[in-house]
């Protein structure tokens, strides 16, 4: 069933796919129930999107939904990076922890935090370009002469 549903997606699906799981599987792990939320959001929107028994009549364009979705966690995923950066610019570097407790569960957390930001910015991306493929509308016509 998997297999079936990614043979469905085109490669930025895919990508985005790639960057919520990443993400889902690191909120699971403590980063942030919202990221957990809208990562499931952005899984849930593309199965919805190909499922063969959805009958279902989307209010907005899926693509702009998931770039939503993502740009949400984008924000979120930088934010996360800027606070563990600047907190450890504050205390002295990853230099200042030494190797004791502390300094490797602050390692752990930088690294975490890292790897979210990459599976983020993966679905931005992914749902970026998706979202420029998307078929613009036309613009509607002129009103006619009076």
């Amino acid at each position: 069933m998997a297999q079936m549903f990614m043979s469905k997606l085109n490669a930025n699906e895919r990508q985005a796919l790639y960057g919520a799981g990443i993400v889902f599987v690191l909120s699971l792990i403590g980063t942030s129930w919202l990221t957990l939320i809208l990562s499931a959001g952005v899984v849930v929107v593309y199965y919805l999107k190909y499922s063969p028994t959805s009958n279902m009549t989307w209010p907005i364009q899926p693509q702009l939904i998931n770039l939503v979705l993502s740009g949400i966690v984008g924000l979120l995923a930088l934010l996360g990076l800027l606070g563990v950066f600047a907190g450890a610019a504050l205390l002295g570097g990853l230099g200042g922890y030494g190797y004791g407790l502390f300094g490797g569960i602050f390692i752990i957390a930088v690294v975490l935090v890292i790897v979210n930001a990459v599976g983020a910015f993966l679905m931005v991306r992914g749902t970026w370009r998706e979202y420029q493929a998307m078929p613009k509308a036309a613009a509607p016509p002129p009103p006619p002469a009076a």
